[in-house]
């Protein structure tokens, strides 16, 4: 798992396209710094790779030789509005392989500019809309009050001469203590999703879908100062 720190920083070309025609009609790949100011963000952690539809993906590894009851390191992701322009930053969990079957939260930290929140700790769910297992994790915020976002959950962020422009997660899994033998020697690959476009209701739709249900939201939300 992981255990180096890796520290990347992306400009919109390659956190997703979509968003690109927000700040110019002719931004390449190499651009960085737009008409309108920068958006950037800087991402901790290690695995940090960028697919073929341009988010950011952090790759926990293949998670394998583990024991009913086996702990994973716990892994720390902190994402950081590097730019000149406050975001909508977008975040998704992902899982393959027959071991994410069996593989439960342990710990599960958000921490951002709005505070610090055990969802759960040692095992135990400490907040009712935390997620229990791996599919509610990887459909986490679905089941609670806002259906159709496909597992994605945005937070809007500032920029990095203010107090408000990060979202920190951490988290560690357990094997299931009940697994059977039929999980042994296998393995799961777990990723972490990102991207980003402007905090405004209509880049968030472009980027999200018409229907994504927290653009409004998002687009207008003032954070309070907290120093994080």
């Amino acid at each position: 798992m992981l255990i180096s720190m890796l520290v990347i920083a992306l400009a919109a070309a390659v956190i997703g396209g979509a968003t690109m025609a927000w700040f110019t009609d002719s931004a390449g790949p190499e651009d960085v710094t737009f008409t309108a100011g920068t958006l950037e963000i800087t991402v901790k952690g290690s695995g940090v790779s960028v697919d073929n539809d341009g988010n950011l993906i952090i790759d926990f590894g293949d998670v394998s030789n583990m024991a009913p009851g086996d702990l994973t390191d716990p892994v720390t992701i902190k994402v950081t509005n590097t730019g000149s322009l406050d975001i909508g930053l977008f975040r998704k969990f992902t899982a393959s392989g027959e071991l994410a079957k069996v593989l439960k939260p342990y710990n599960l930290v958000v921490h951002d500019w709005s505070g610090k929140w055990n969802m759960v700790k040692n095992g135990v769910v400490k907040i009712d809309s935390a997620p229990a297992n791996m599919n509610e994790l990887c459909n986490w915020p679905d089941q609670v009050e806002a259906p159709n976002t496909d597992g994605w959950f945005g937070i809007a962020l500032g920029t990095e001469d203010g107090v408000n422009d990060f979202y920190n997660t951490t988290l560690q899994f357990q094997f299931d203590k009940l697994a059977g033998n039929e999980y042994q020697g296998q393995g799961a690959v777990l990723k972490i999703e990102f991207k980003a476009t402007q905090k405004n209701e209509e880049a968030i739709k472009a980027l999200m879908g018409e229907d994504y249900p927290w653009a409004k939201m998002i687009a207008d939300e003032d954070r309070p100062v907290d120093e994080g």
